[in-house]
């Protein structure tokens, strides 16, 4: 591309608004298919995932994750934000990471006002490290409401055994 015949402007213009002028001129250049696909979670770059993490301002986002896990949290960010500070926002955070959650409100046990319980099932390897389960109330934190207080978490795991002899 040659600066001085790849533009309109006048010969005697600014040289940084001629460069400015062939880099507008650039970008339509450029293969928006190839665009499409860095913003959109389900076929992005996984080098990407972290930076459409942060433009879809997903409030919890572990680096070891699955693939598929980033994929699947990020997607659901815009549906997530719009029914934050809900019970639902709570179960639907968790159930991403493969928790089958149940949030119970305070007039639903007859506990005080403005707390509730969380329970919870630990998948089939039935672990959890401190890492996992601070990452996890950290996602809890974010997705309650800020009145709201927890009262208390129930873990339950459940064990797939043959029945006994």
């Amino acid at each position: 591309m040659n600066i001085d015949t790849d533009h309109l402007l006048p010969s005697d213009e600014d040289e940084r608004v001629k460069a400015f002028s062939i880099a507008q001129h650039r970008m339509l250049d450029v293969d928006m298919d190839v665009i499409r696909r860095s913003v959109l979670a389900s076929v992005s770059p996984a080098s990407l995932l972290p930076w459409l993490a942060w433009d879809r301002s997903v409030d919890e986002y572990v680096d070891s994750w699955p693939t598929s896990v980033k994929r699947q949290v990020i997607a659901g960010s815009f549906a997530y934000h719009s029914i934050k500070g809900t019970p639902a926002a709570l179960t639907r955070a968790l159930a991403q990471l493969d928790y089958e959650t149940v949030v119970t409100e305070w007039f639903q046990y007859g506990g005080d006002p403005y707390r509730f319980r969380v329970a919870f099932s630990l998948p089939e390897n039935g672990t959890m490290t401190q890492v996992e389960f601070q990452s996890l109330y950290r996602l809890i934190m974010t997705a309650k409401n800020v009145r709201s207080m927890v009262d208390s978490f129930q873990v339950t795991v459940q064990v797939r055994a043959p029945a006994p002899h």
